[in-house]
């Protein structure tokens, strides 16, 4: 099962993150940045095998929970990057 992480900025050092299932919600919670969200959501895993990656209205794509677990920094960083950009 693949599922979607969503991440908003609350604002400075509070994020919003929202992982769903299709169209249902299937869990919120809050970090203190971007790259705990993503660590958060692998630790919870949710029996998924992956999830899409959206920080505001940039995706980074589908990405492996193993490399949200071990590389949480450098994903956060490639979507700062891409949402810099626009």
């Amino acid at each position: 099962m693949i599922l979607t992480l969503n991440i908003q900025k609350v604002e400075s050092g509070i994020y919003e993150a929202r992982v769903e299932n299709g169209r249902s919600e299937v869990d919120e919670f809050e970090a203190s940045t971007i790259a705990s969200a993503i660590r958060e959501a692998a630790a919870r895993g949710y029996g998924a095998r992956g999830f899409h990656i959206w920080y505001g209205a940039i995706c980074i794509g589908t990405t492996a929970v193993f490399a949200m677990r071990h590389d949480a920094e450098t994903l956060a960083l490639k979507l700062l990057g891409v949402a810099a950009q626009f």
